[in-house]
């Protein structure tokens, strides 16, 4: 059974303590308890991602709720989704999992096509597995109140002419985890300068991006557009 203590905010400590104590208690972790499958992990890595991810959820809505200020559903919803994301936790790697992610080749994270996925499984496990050991909780909850003021110091937009972080705003990756959906398909265009039409949905609202470039970025653009709606009206701002 998976308990977390609701705890004071200690956000006197700052980010850095924070993220120090999580430090701590991940750096025992076995390397082959969190390496993904395709990287020579397990199934049972995959398992423990699950739970991981269960966790590491509910302990960044207790970290939510501990925070000051005031909170809506949309900025909730949106600080909840961008810090549990994988390319969030992905860019984040090497302060979340130092010693691991010093200890083996990242080439494989480095993949667009998996690196993402490879790296939230990673972290996930590690919850998973520190979680297990510490029974009161702490460490766990101080990585999800370091992660919460990381996403929501995360810029919410790009400097003008600043190219977006992929890592920090990964649109397409935000609406799916909003329960959204994104699909795109070829209307036209010559092989060497094909046309796509992205649609793009969450919670009843949506939207269509044509683009002549690639499936891919008709996606992430038909995913940001829809996002600066839905945030808009939820009344904070992103992407």
């Amino acid at each position: 059974m998976f308990t977390l203590m609701a705890r004071p905010s200690r956000l006197s400590r700052g980010r850095r303590a924070l993220v120090t104590a999580w430090q701590h208690m991940v750096g025992d972790v076995p390397l082959q308890k969190i390496l993904p499958l395709g990287f020579g992990g397990s199934t049972d890595v995959r398992v423990a991602a699950f739970y991981g991810d269960k966790v590491l959820g509910a302990a960044l809505a207790l970290a939510q709720q501990r925070a000051p200020g005031v909170q809506t559903v949309g900025s909730l919803t949106h600080t909840q989704s961008l810090a549990a994301s994988n390319g969030f936790l992905h860019s984040r790697l090497g302060e979340i999992l130092p010693r691991h992610a010093a200890a083996f080749d990242r080439s494989y994270l480095r993949d667009p096509s998996h690196g993402d996925h490879g790296a939230g499984t990673m972290v996930e496990a590690a919850v998973a597995a520190v979680h297990a050991t510490d029974a009161t909780g702490a460490a766990v909850a101080d990585l999800a109140e370091w992660l919460v003021q990381e996403a929501q110091a995360a810029p919410s937009e790009p400097k003008p002419g600043a190219q977006m972080d992929r890592h920090a705003v990964n649109a397409k990756g935000q609406l799916l985890e909003l329960g959204g959906q994104v699909v795109s398909e070829r209307v036209g265009g010559p092989d060497h300068e094909p046309i796509f039409r992205a649609f793009a949905t969450v919670e009843g609202q949506s939207t269509t991006v044509e683009l002549r470039t690639s499936s891919r970025k008709a996606e992430q653009q038909a995913a940001a557009q829809l996002l600066r709606t839905f945030y808009e009206q939820a009344g904070i701002r992103s992407l």
